[in-house]
C-alpha cells in the first residue's frame, strides 16, 4: 500500500480510501470502518496508532471459503483462485501480526 497525493491505494487495483475522508468523518465525531486487507489493516495501524483497532474476521478454512465462494456463485475460476490465494496470505499476514504485536 502506497500513499499518493493523500490517497491510500493499493498498487495492483489502484483503489483506496482518501485520508482526507478519514479525518472528514473522525472532525463529525463519528467512526470510519474499512474493509481492507492485512496489508491495508497494517498501513492504516502504522500511520495511526492511537485511534485505529483491527479486525481480522476469517472463515473456518480455505476449503469453507472455497464451499462459500462456489454456492455462492459470482466468482469465475480465475476469480476464486485469486481470492483464495489471497486469503492464504492474508491468514499467514495475519497469524504474523497476531504473534508478534503482543
Amino acid at each position: 500500500m502506497n500513499s499518493l497525493n493523500g490517497k491510500w491505494y493499493m498498487k495492483e487495483n489502484n483503489y483506496g480510501t482518501l485520508k482526507s475522508e478519514l479525518l472528514r468523518i473522525w472532525e463529525n465525531n463519528q467512526t470510519p470502518i474499512l474493509d481492507i486487507d492485512v496489508k491495508g489493516a497494517i498501513h492504516v495501524k502504522q500511520q495511526y496508532p492511537d485511534t485505529s483497532l483491527s479486525l481480522f474476521v476469517e472463515p473456518p478454512s480455505i476449503e469453507e471459503l472455497k464451499r462459500r465462494l462456489q454456492i455462492r456463485g459470482t466468482e469465475t475460476p480465475e476469480g476464486m483462485q485469486d481470492r483464495l490465494n489471497k486469503a492464504s496470505l492474508n491468514f499467514l499476514q495475519a497469524s504474523f501480526q497476531q504473534n508478534n504485536c503482543k
